[in-house]
């Protein structure tokens, strides 16, 4: 089984914290469009006072969450066995949900009142157009006078009450949190998390690299082993930093073939002088200077200088190193500081200096990063992964003794999809009892479930995960609702993540959100969380384990096998198999809902368990007709129907968050209203996206 730490607060999602200025812009309209109302009564003053308290105490709340969330993970950074924040995670998590639904409230309110009066002025425009521009004038909010009455024909579903009394809970909520926080943070000072000066402490890298394999010698990778030694030796660049980076996602062997040509005797003969670091997530460059200084020092017969100087050590490894060959690995990589070593390097008098970088995320190597020199070290193929499991497994035992473990052994080698750290972990693992029931039981379990040393492939892709930014961690935990070997459409998924608000626009960016959400899968791409095979997108089967892990039971796939339940605090159902109605309205914040049978779409449609769901999927349905009640879910802003949609009721043209409507084919007819959908941005049928931007601004 996975450690409760990691399928619990490692990584534990929260949802994104709204833009403070994009919630107090809605409800200062909310504030503004209410002091228009008339009469302007004592109690009527006094409410708007009580409605502006609240919005003050509310920006406070906001604020403070963000805080609270910031000191969230600072904690569990420090300690991931500290199992009180799994709690308290998820209650940010919950509030950072009911800002969410507030904003969208206030957003279909604001949406609410253009719409209407744009359809009150072309009515009026229709009849009379000489008093149309006075009849817009009467019901405008944002102009002083005019009718209340017709005012409140912009009604919305919300009252203020409503809104009030939404606000007054989320700050409660916050409140509480914080106090439990205090405690927390109060613990964390008493264990050393502060220093003397009230400054946080540097996280100690826990892991740490050295030139000295952990093998006895490689495996498999011989093509690129002799590949990176003809490029050290290669001797073109001759006078300058020659650069080489090793890339690829963690547990493919980086550090295992560095460290194995570094201390070949081919390298050893080449250079006179080496030095190898491990940088790891944390850059502190007086450390990796000083370390280099130490490296050069042995068997000069001195000891390296002391002192505090980066000058001092710089000068001191520069007379080290001239006229001299050197061979230096920055080993495991994070961000592109450690090119600020490139500086002095380059003012070294050296014959000759190469440079290895390993690295999972080629950004770092800025614009290096062209595929000269580099190295991408890819899957083992099923043969050689096989070769270094058995190894691993069977250790110093005959692994033809035991004949009826190698069909079990080849499905799992199967699984790691050629990660030779998976290989090293899950043989040692098997390797700890060689029997069939063992092996069996392994191969029916999800590697997520099985326990890993700190060195295992879960840790190694979490590390990668903890690495990503804030919004894209979200993005990368919400592809698992979809399952294992799921073919990705990505303006698809894009689409999805807007609706979940997880992509944040840029403020002063003339980039739309769709263009900041391609940056995002692109990065997940780049950084080997997404993979493109044979022209289309996929997640590795391990990493799809990490990502329902780290979603600490947000995300769920139903499969329909006997007595399944559904969680009832899931936030993204994929139901794979035909789903009772019973079981979907036990949820209680459902916001992704993937249907791959449906027959009774207007009970879903009108069941409160639903009514917060943004994202709306049905496939393999003989519906023929959209219900009218599907005004009921008035948050849903991504709507995908794969069926022979004939007709399309009126009220859909209420949902004003509406951003993405896909149908089967086209239906016989468009409501007469359809215009109204303000948001919309895509209109597709059968794959074919056609803008609707011609048809809304002529209607």
């Amino acid at each position: 089984m996975v450690s409760p730490v990691l399928s619990g607060i490692a990584g534990a999602i929260l949802a994104p914290i709204l833009p403070q200025f994009a919630l107090n812009k809605l409800l200062d309209s909310l504030l503004e469009y209410l002091s228009r109302d008339q009469p302007s009564s004592s109690s009527h003053v006094d409410k708007l006072q009580q409605l502006e308290n609240e919005r003050k105490a509310f920006e406070e709340a906001n604020l403070k969450l963000q805080i609270l969330q910031s000191e969230v993970r600072r904690l569990h950074k420090r300690d991931k066995q500290n199992m009180r924040l799994i709690p308290i995670n998820n209650k940010l998590r919950d509030v950072s949900y009911q800002i969410k639904d507030l904003k969208d409230d206030l957003e279909y309110m604001e949406l609410q009142r253009k719409v209407e009066e744009i359809n009150l002025q072309d009515e009026a425009a229709d009849k009379n157009p000489s008093t149309a521009l006075q009849l817009l004038s009467s019901i405008n909010p944002w102009q002083t006078g005019g009718s209340s009455d017709k005012r409140r024909r912009l009604s919305s579903s919300e009252s203020t009450d409503d809104i009030v009394n939404k606000m007054r809970t989320i700050i409660e909520q916050i409140t509480c949190i914080d106090s439990e926080m205090r405690f927390e943070i109060k613990l964390d000072a008493l264990k050393g998390g502060y220093n003397s000066c009230g400054q946080h402490q540097a996280a100690e890298n826990k892991r740490v690299t050295t030139s000295s394999p952990s093998e006895s010698k490689i495996y498999v990778r011989n093509h690129e082993f002799q590949q990176l030694i003809e490029l050290l030796k290669d001797p073109k660049e001759s006078g300058d930093v020659s650069v080489i980076p090793v890339v690829g996602m963690g547990g493919k062997g980086k550090t295992t073939l560095a460290q194995f040509v570094f201390n070949s005797t081919e390298i050893a003969n080449h250079f006179e002088k080496k030095a190898w670091v491990c940088v790891s997530d944390y850059f502190d460059r007086f450390r990796i200077t000083k370390e280099i200084l130490d490296s050069l020092c042995i068997g000069e017969g001195s000891s390296s200088t002391v002192t505090t100087s980066y000058d001092v050590l710089e000068r001191e490894i520069k007379r080290l190193v001239t006229g001299k060959k050197f061979l230096l690995v920055l080993d495991d990589v994070w961000s592109d500081e450690w090119r600020a070593l490139l500086n002095f390097l380059r003012c070294a008098q050296a014959k000759a200096i190469k440079l290895i970088v390993t690295c999972r995320d080629p950004k770092v190597l800025g614009g290096l990063a062209d595929g000269q020199n580099q190295i991408t070290l890819q899957g083992l193929s099923d043969e050689d992964n096989w070769s270094l499991f058995v190894k691993c497994a069977f250790a110093d035992k005959n692994p033809d003794n035991s004949p009826e473990l190698h069909a079990i052994g080849k499905q799992i080698v199967g699984k790691l999809k050629g990660s030779p750290l998976a290989a090293k972990t899950v043989g040692r693992l098997l390797g700890s009892c060689l029997t069939e029931k063992h092996w069996k039981d392994i191969l029916e379990s999800d590697l997520w479930k099985l326990k890993t040393d700190e060195q295992g492939i879960m840790s190694a892709l979490a590390l990668s995960y903890y690495h990503l930014r804030h919004p894209l961690q979200l993005c990368f935990t919400f592809c698992s609702v979809f399952p294992k070997d799921f073919k990705y459409d990505m303006d698809s998924v894009i689409g999805m993540w807007i609706a979940h608000g997880y992509i944040q626009e840029i403020k002063g960016s003339s980039k739309t959100l769709e263009d900041i959400g391609e940056e995002y899968w692109l990065e997940l791409e780049a950084r080997g969380f997404i993979e493109k095979v044979d022209g289309c997108f996929k997640m590795h089967d391990l990493l799809h384990d990490l990502a329902r892990s780290v979603s600490h039971g947000e995300t769920y796939i139903y499969e329909g096998r006997k007595d399944e339940e559904i969680p009832k605090d899931v936030c993204h159902l994929f139901a794979h198999s035909f789903c009772e109605l019973e079981l979907l309205c036990k949820t209680n914040n459902l916001r992704t809902l993937i249907l791959y049978e449906a027959s009774d779409i207007h009970a879903i449609l009108s069941h409160k368990a639903f009514k917060r769901i943004r994202v709306l999927v049905i496939f393999r349905t003989n519906v023929q007709e959209l219900p009218d009640n599907i005004a009921h879910i008035k948050h849903l802003q991504y709507l995908h129907v794969e069926a022979s949609i004939k007709y399309i009721p009126v009220s859909l043209c209420t949902l004003y968050l509406l951003r993405i409507l896909k149908l089967g084919c086209p239906p016989r007819a468009l409501p007469s209203r359809f215009h109204n959908l303000m948001n919309l941005r895509r209109f597709c049928m059968h794959d074919y996206y056609s803008s609707i931007m011609n048809f809304l601004q002529t209607s």
